[in-house]
């Protein structure tokens, strides 16, 4: 059975836990749960993020999330 796609992000994950937001002095601040990341849905605003996370040197990976259909 082929799945519909009706929403499709990516979120950052950082020593596994889910990348938030930039703190205060561009400290890292992550959640627990995907619930509490925040979801990329535009990907300059992601390149944006990413090349902060570069410049500080953290290990990241980039993962896909969706809301799919017929299961």
């Amino acid at each position: 059975m082929k799945e519909n796609i009706r929403f499709n992000a990516k979120v950052i994950l950082i020593n596994n836990r889910y990348f938030v937001r930039f703190g205060k002095n561009k400290s890292v601040l992550t959640a627990y749960y995907l619930a509490g990341a925040t979801l990329y849905c535009v990907d300059y605003k992601l390149n944006e993020v990413l090349n902060v996370l570069d410049k500080k040197g953290r290990v990241y990976d980039v993962l896909n999330v969706g809301l799919t259909s017929g299961c």
